[in-house]
């Protein structure tokens, strides 16, 4: 190996190639050779974030992360992302036309006082139109008024908010004695420019009859509020959730407790208490054509009610797995569309519940992705206790198996997926089934933080400094052990050209090179600040080494120099959690804290040639697909991004 490599020697510490650094832009165009094609999951972290569209039959929104999903259920290429926010979204909701959709967000971290920001996205056009300020800590419930002309909000903060749809001012709001977790408006009151209006809400156990009305005197919409009545004998309830039926005569509130409590919309009075569940009435849509109510809840379950008053009867039941966090009817009443706790999609049939999932995702921090020989086939490992295998041409879950802890690491053999355990397992998965196939217990005395494989072996890294080798084979014997790491081991790897080399790197800011022959220890390359976080080697004629690390620095390691041949930092200057070197050896995609991708042109020393933010928190892996046409990155908000790429014809620098 020569000592420079490409880059022509030993650089100056923070230095790159690239815009402004070696004029490659007038040579070079790749400013879109990589889009965002189709980002998988759905957060089903909050209640009520699912909505059918209420006039295209088949569009609907979902929250992944911080983006505010637009998605087809008979077309799972068709995405359109709505983003603005920079937390993860705990409330949606469209307005009764479909021409708005709203989005809240959790608490800012970027915001010196936690602001949850709500903004109204002209659906029409996909764009923003207002981002409207008031609430702290989190966004509970959103609600447009059936006339579209305000939107209400409710808050951690215990705070609702009242703003006009015409110029985005806040009209009016309140502060209660605990978190507004109903919010549903009634009917519009009145005709003209002043129309009056029923909100409503419920806080601790109260329900609230809430009143917007335009006050002569004050030249302005105030709320006023009134107690709905209880029984005689109290009513103790936690309250998810609420709709008004068809006919408008009443009010339904789920609750915590597993029954739906039925208030009259003109008496304001309690009516009845309908047990459904035993764990909670989590979600809940009610059919304009036929009256019936649909309920999710807590145990799974989702079932269709029929009645009004104090008398109501199941028509039918069916169970998923999860709760049932999520229930919308689409604008013809021929189906539903429920999302559940464990990430899932659901398309539930309105006149027997016959229910086929769409969609599937993590609920969890996705730690790893890695593909194998196939070019649509990848496979995954989650905090949540999932290896899952997915397809690309449809987006969609081929198998799957759960243990009993955090999956950490991943890698795929031939139809095999080995993987890394939070309990120091190395265990293997038929990538076809997700059938466990075999486990090696205690392969490290603590987690096992890295894999790497072949036809032969086994690479293993653990969180105690370990590195070993094991016999792929039905024995998976131990081959070989090294103790060189004083930390965790961040990424192992099998040398591409000479497969008994296998380098590692670690928190311990150390790389090593080890000889599988003689089993000694040949390289070393230590950082003087940072610990690595990933690795991955170049496939031209250099084999360099390249680590990322928590420092942002990217560093190129030629075995036979001591001192890295070649150092740039991430231009956002945050640590660098995940690496990739494209299957050509041309492109080098890097990923970290700051949710981005990024793509640099090793061709072009180390141009930047692409930025991408499909993720809203921390992106953990990333990895290409074998032909080089696609991009798969994995993140904190568990969601999994898919970039198609085309780049593969571009030219090459000659400087």
């Amino acid at each position: 190996m020569s000592e420079g490599g490409d880059f022509g020697g030993p650089t100056e510490r923070g230095k790159m190639g690239g815009p402004g650094g070696g004029g490659y832009e007038d040579e070079v165009d790749l400013e879109d050779c990589m889009e965002l094609e189709h980002v998988i999951g759905y957060t089903g972290h909050f209640l009520d974030t699912m909505h059918n569209h209420p006039q295209q039959p088949n569009v609907f929104i979902a929250p992944m992360g911080s983006d505010l999903v637009v998605g087809d259920i008979t077309d799972p290429h068709k995405q359109v992302f709505l983003r603005g926010h920079d937390e993860e979204l705990s409330a949606a909701c469209f307005s009764p036309t479909g021409a708005l959709a709203a989005s809240g967000q959790l608490g800012s971290t970027a915001s010196k006082d936690n602001d949850a920001p709500v903004i109204v996205w002209d659906f029409v056009n996909k764009r923003e139109l207002y981002q409207l300020l008031g609430h702290i800590d989190g966004v509970l419930r959103l609600a447009f008024s059936p006339d579209e002309r305000y939107l209400a909000a409710t808050g951690q903060d215990c705070k609702v908010h009242i703003w006009d749809m015409t110029t985005g001012e806040m009209v009016t709001g309140k502060k209660c004695p605990a978190p507004v977790t109903l919010l549903t408006w009634g009917a519009v009151v009145g005709s003209g420019r002043r129309p009056s209006y029923t909100l409503m809400t419920a806080f601790s156990s109260q329900v609230m009859n809430d009143t917007l009305a335009y006050d002569m005197r004050s030249m302005q919409y105030t709320l006023t509020t009134e107690a709905c009545q209880m029984p005689p004998t109290g009513l103790t309830r936690e309250y998810h959730v609420s709709r008004i039926t068809s006919d408008g005569d009443f009010f339904l509130a789920g609750t915590a407790g597993g029954d739906f409590v039925v208030f009259g919309m003109t008496s304001r009075v309690f009516r009845a208490s309908v047990p459904v569940s035993n764990n909670g009435v989590l979600s809940m849509c009610v059919s304009p054509q036929t009256g019936d109510v649909y309920v999710g809840c807590g145990d799974g379950m989702i079932k269709k009610m029929a009645g009004r008053d104090d008398s109501w009867e199941l028509l039918a039941e069916v169970k998923v797995v999860g709760k049932v966090v999520s229930l919308s009817l689409n604008c013809d009443g021929t189906e539903l569309l429920a999302g559940t706790s464990t990430g899932t999609m659901h398309r539930v049939m309105s006149d027997d519940l016959s229910v086929r999932e769409i969609a599937a995702s993590h609920v969890s921090c996705v730690n790893a992705v890695a593909f194998g020989v196939e070019n649509d086939v990848f496979g995954t490992v989650s905090r949540d206790g999932t290896v899952r295998v997915w397809e690309l041409s449809e987006y969609t879950l081929v198998a799957q198996n759960t243990e009993p802890c955090e999956g950490l690491c991943i890698a795929i053999g031939d139809n095999l997926l080995v993987t890394g355990w939070e309990d120091g397992y190395m265990r293997g998965y038929d990538a076809a089934s997700g059938h466990r196939v075999w486990e090696v217990p205690n392969a490290h005395r603590g987690a096992m933080t890295a894999v790497a494989c072949n036809e032969k072996c086994y690479v293993s890294g653990g969180d105690g400094g370990a590195v070993r080798i094991w016999k792929a084979d039905a024995t998976r014997a131990l081959l070989a052990q090294f103790m060189e790491h004083k930390q965790a081991v961040t990424s192992v790897l099998i040398d591409n050209q000479m497969p008994w080399l296998v380098h590692s790197c670690g928190m311990d800011r150390a790389t090593f090179t080890y000889d599988l022959k003689t089993e000694r220890r040949t390289v070393t390359h230590q950082n003087r600040e940072g610990g690595f976080m990933s690795m991955a080697q170049r496939v031209d004629s250099e084999q360099e080494l390249v680590t990322v690390g928590s420092d942002g620095l990217i560093h190129f390691w030629d075995c036979d120099v001591r001192e890295p041949v070649y150092i740039c930092a991430d231009p956002n200057q945050l640590a660098v959690h995940g690496i990739a070197i494209s299957p050509s050896g041309r492109f080098l995609a890097t990923c970290g804290k700051d949710a981005m991708v990024k793509l640099y042109d090793l061709a072009n020393q180390m141009m930047l040639v692409s930025v991408k933010n499909g993720h809203s928190g921390p992106v953990q892996g990333i990895a290409w697909s074998p032909d080089e046409r696609q991009l798969v990155s994995v993140g904190a908000e568990c969601c999994i991004c898919v970039y198609n790429f085309y780049g593969l014809d571009a030219p090459q620098y000659d400087g």
